[in-house]
C-alpha cells in the first residue's frame, strides 16, 4: 500500500469498471459519484487527495470537471487530478490520464505522479513564491530551490507541513538528487541567514508573533506552513 494508504479518492464514473476496487486494494478511501456535480459536492463536503473523472460523464463531462478543479487553488487539499478512458480516446494534455482497461501498474504511476508532493509547480505560482521569499530576504543558494518546492508541495496539501522526513524530504531528495539530510540543512541555511540578514520589518509583517520569541527563526514546518498559508489567502 505504501504512499497511498490512509488517502481519499473521488471515482466519478457513471458505470463501475472496477477503479474503485483497485484504489481500496491500495489502502485509499474511495468516495464514487455517477456525475460532475456529485464529484463537486464530494470535494466540497469531504476533500480528497485525487479525483479520477470518466472523460464521458453525463453532462459536465470529466474533461470539463477536472478543469474546473484545478482552478479551485484556495484548497488546502487540491486533489491530483486523473482523467479516465478508453485506450484511445483524443484525451488533452493538461493532465494525467488513466486508460482502461485498467492495470495496476498504470494506476499506481499515476498516483505516484499526482501526489502533491510530486507535482510539477506552474509558473504563474512558481513566480508568486519566489516573491514571498525574495521579501523575506532568502538568499540564492541551493536551499532555495529546495524551499520553493517544498512550499508549492505545502500549497497542494498543507499536511505536508507536518510530514517532514515521513514524505516532503524524500520527495525532493528524488527530485534534486540529493538526500533527504541534504535537503533538510540546505533549507535550513536558507532560513538562519535570511533571519540574519534579511528585513526584520518585512519578516515581521509576514509571521506576525507566529514564532517563538527565544527561537527568534520559524522552524521549517512553520515556514512551510505560514508561507503556504500567505499565499493560499491571496488566491482566496
Amino acid at each position: 500500500m505504501g504512499e497511498f494508504a490512509g488517502m481519499t479518492a473521488i471515482v466519478a464514473e457513471l458505470t463501475d469498471h472496477g477503479l474503485t476496487a483497485m484504489l481500496r486494494s491500495l489502502g485509499m478511501y474511495v468516495l464514487t459519484a455517477r456525475s460532475a456535480r456529485e464529484a463537486l459536492a464530494l470535494l466540497s463536503g469531504h476533500g480528497a487527495h485525487f479525483l479520477l473523472a470518466d472523460a464521458l460523464l453525463p453532462g459536465t463531462d470529466g474533461v470539463a470537471l477536472l478543469r474546473r478543479v484545478g482552478e479551485m487553488r484556495h484548497m488546502r487539499v487540491r486533489p491530483g487530478r486523473i482523467l479516465t478512458c478508453v485506450s484511445g480516446f483524443p484525451a488533452p494534455s493538461d493532465f494525467r490520464v488513466l486508460a482502461r482497461p485498467y492495470g495496476e501498474a498504470a494506476l499506481k504511476s499515476a498516483l505516484w505522479a499526482e501526489l502533491p508532493e510530486n507535482r510539477p509547480c506552474p509558473a504563474v505560482e512558481a513566480e508568486r513564491i519566489q516573491d514571498l521569499l525574495n521579501r523575506l530576504g532568502i538568499p540564492a543558494h541551493r536551499g532555495r530551490a529546495y524551499l520553493t518546492d517544498a512550499i508549492a508541495a505545502t500549497l497542494n496539501d498543507a499536511a505536508l507541513a507536518g510530514q517532514l522526513s515521513r514524505r516532503l524530504y524524500p520527495a525532493l531528495s528524488l527530485r534534486h538528487g540529493a538526500t533527504a539530510a541534504q535537503v533538510e540543512r540546505a533549507i535550513r541555511h536558507c532560513i538562519d541567514v535570511a533571519w540574519k540578514s534579511g528585513s526584520i520589518e518585512e519578516q515581521y509583517q509576514l509571521f506576525g508573533n507566529t514564532i517563538d520569541a527565544q527561537r527568534g527563526k520559524p522552524t521549517i514546518g512553520e515556514m512551510l506552513a505560514r508561507t503556504a498559508d500567505i499565499l493560499r489567502l491571496e488566491e482566496s
